[in-house]
């Protein structure tokens, strides 16, 4: 019995550990963004009844907006079950948001088992229209070897994605890679640190855009 309950232990974390093959990151000018991407947030003074009404009917903002209330338990009990379930319906329906709140929850294994081959998945669909915590995520996720294969060059081309929005976790992430990844580079390690403690200091993080507008020389 004892050998039984290790093995469906081993069982069990082999299908945590899935490991998928995914499409290389686009350019940044190959990423459609999608327009509503980071646009306000749903109506809340809707109740949960109207937003289950419009939910039901397929309206995908109304169905991430549920997922996470079920999710938080702010304005309803809590119920991960239905958290999932909606996420998943705004996420079939390519919403970027619902589809990284859907990796999440693969990731984290609530709703459902966890599953990191699942979360990447979902989180690449996110990521490939913009989303910058997807990508971040996707980072990390490249750089560890969790639910995709260690490769810490596609992980520099996500995190690149998601600093260049202004994503300061993945700019500290980048100029961690370049400090103590498997090829260093103190330069560019430098850059960043730069652009991070001036972040910090006067609450300003860093955008492509503002290399674009200034003229700036310095690469990634």
């Amino acid at each position: 019995m004892k050998h039984l309950a290790l093995l469906t232990l081993a069982i069990a974390l082999a299908a945590c550990q899935t490991v998928v093959t995914l499409d290389p990151p686009p350019s940044a000018d190959q990423i459609a963004v999608a327009a509503d991407l980071y646009g306000p947030k749903p109506d809340k003074s809707l109740s949960i009844e109207e937003l289950t009404r419009l939910a039901d009917g397929g309206n995908p903002d109304a169905q991430n907006d549920l997922g996470a209330h079920y999710g938080l338990s702010d304005i309803v009990k809590k119920d991960l079950d239905k958290s999932f379930h909606y996420y998943q319906l705004a996420a079939n329906q390519n919403m970027p948001v619902a589809q990284a709140n859907l990796g999440y929850m693969y990731y984290a294994g609530e709703g459902v088992p966890r599953d990191v081959g699942a979360a990447a998945r979902w989180m690449y669909k996110a990521a490939i229209q913009g989303h910058f915590n997807a990508q971040f995520a996707l980072g990390r996720m490249y750089a560890t070897g969790e639910g995709v294969s260690k490769n810490e060059d596609t992980a520099e081309k996500w995190l690149l994605l998601s600093a260049g929005q202004g994503h300061l976790d993945s700019q500290i992430a980048l100029k961690y890679l370049y400090e103590h990844g498997a090829k260093t580079n103190p330069q560019q390690a430098a850059v960043w640190a730069k652009r991070i403690n001036f972040a910090n200091r006067y609450g300003h993080i860093w955008k492509i855009t503002d290399q674009k507008a200034n003229g700036d020389t310095q690469k990634k």
